[in-house]
């Protein structure tokens, strides 16, 4: 075959490529959001609540305003923590049956903390959260 029939061949080809839009968008190419409905900043988070797993039942759901919150009793040996707060690098998470508090992230993101205890009955606080506003969910496991 002749270089100038390869070379009608090849832009033949590269021509029906581009009509069927095969041509690769690289490696960071993908489906992209519709942004219509995708959040905005301004929008309202779902509740924590939500995220519940199966078998999960809530306790408590609150916010987190900037004050610490003490939880007088949990009366459950087995309960989980849901936190999502913003406003800083971290909060505690402390229960009685720990030596040391559960640091829980403060960048927008749930954190989930599972807990187990020999006996039901302790208390709980949420502290560290001067300046952090968002919300906790504690639910029987």
């Amino acid at each position: 075959m002749s270089r100038r029939a390869c070379g009608t061949i090849a832009a033949g080809a590269l021509a029906i490529a581009i009509t069927a839009g095969c041509t690769s968008r690289g490696p960071e190419s993908g489906p992209q959001p519709d942004r219509s409905t995708a959040p905005s900043a301004s929008s309202e988070l779902a509740p924590l609540s939500e995220d519940l797993r199966d078998g999960e039942e809530l306790i408590l759901a609150g916010d987190i305003d900037g004050s610490p919150i003490d939880i007088p009793q949990v009366r459950s040996s087995s309960f989980v923590i849901y936190v999502r707060c913003e406003g800083g690098d971290q909060l505690s998470i402390i229960y009685e049956g720990t030596d040391s508090p559960y640091k829980a992230p403060c960048d927008g993101v749930p954190t989930r903390v599972e807990v187990h205890l020999e006996s039901a009955g302790t208390s709980l606080s949420i502290d560290d959260v001067q300046g952090k506003r968002g919300q906790f969910v504690i639910a029987q496991i």
